[in-house]
């Protein structure tokens, strides 16, 4: 596994990190706890050093550290705080270092803050401080709003977190200048559209009763989004072998973004995104294409 500066920070991440989001929070519905611990330790073996976790997302911290164990010098751990009060930003910053087993953590992540409290010098402060005491590496903020990143950027935050794929890379792309000048780094979740890239439902699919998807989506907006799928599916060429391969070269063939955060939930998964995490990444030509195959769709 290849990794990446992760901007200015001064952590470096495997170019996949393991979302946990969907093992922990059961966003996607119950998943046991054998399978989560094991998707950790394959994420491991496969390469993977970075792990984005949240001490609100269930026991997954607990289960991170415990596969890591006295691997922690190998990892990098980006969790988030859910709150935008300083106090509690501080008392979230803790409570992952207690869970996590650990004296610092590399990156902490305000975690869809609104604007308002991005421009909050007290809660900048509390930030800066924990930085300055070594209990973080770096800070920065994980939205999918154009003008909450702007103002993050405008506050000095060493890494952005963004949602960004093949069908949705309108963010980064606005920011990007911005994003050069500062040298912040990119964190760039979603690479699949919630499953959506990885190229395995039929029309009409349904999701189970607890998957945050079904709430997401409509049948007709489904199936309005498999179209769109697979209009890309010229990208499948030569040494790209499946639109998912496709969905994670797309987003690694951005120098900006240091690592994909894959959002698997089982061993095998996260194996096989580890695999596609290789070059040669997507061409200039299909690149351009892209874009072009999309405004023809109305996206």
């Amino acid at each position: 596994m290849r990794t990446r500066a992760l901007g200015r920070s001064g952590v470096n991440v495997s170019e996949v990190a393991l979302g946990t989001w969907g093992l922990g929070a059961n966003g996607y519905g119950p998943i046991d706890s054998a399978r989560v611990e094991a998707t950790v330790q394959r994420a491991l073996e496969s390469g993977v050093t970075t792990f984005d976790v949240a001490p609100s997302w269930g026991t997954i911290e607990h289960t991170v550290a415990t596969v890591v164990g006295a691997r922690r010098d190998e990892v990098q751990y980006v969790t988030r705080a859910n709150s935008v009060m300083a106090l509690r930003v501080v008392e979230s910053c803790e409570t992952s270092l207690r869970n996590l087993k650990t004296d610092h953590l590399d990156v902490l992540l305000l975690n869809h803050p609104p604007e308002t409290e991005v421009n909050n010098e007290t809660l900048t402060q509390a930030l800066v401080t924990l930085k300055s005491a070594g209990k973080i590496r770096a800070w920065g903020v994980s939205t999918s709003k154009s003008s909450v990143a702007r103002a993050a950027l405008d506050r000095g935050v060493d890494v952005l977190c963004v949602p960004h794929n093949v069908l949705a890379s309108d963010l980064l792309m606005d920011i990007a200048p911005d994003l050069a000048l500062r040298e912040t780094g990119v964190l760039a979740h979603s690479p699949l559209a919630y499953g959506l890239l990885a190229d395995a439902w039929k029309r009409d699919h349904v999701f189970g009763t607890q998957d945050h998807r079904r709430r997401r989506w409509t049948s007709e907006g489904l199936n309005e989004r498999l179209r769109h799928v697979e209009a890309l599916r010229f990208l499948v060429h030569g040494s790209t072998k499946s639109l998912a391969d496709a969905a994670i070269k797309f987003v690694l063939a951005d120098s900006a973004v240091g690592s994909c955060i894959v959002g698997a939930r089982s061993p095998a998964q996260i194996a096989e995104a580890a695999l596609l995490a290789n070059p040669p990444y997507l061409d200039d030509e299909d690149l351009v294409r892209i874009p072009q195959v999309l405004a023809s769709l109305g996206v």
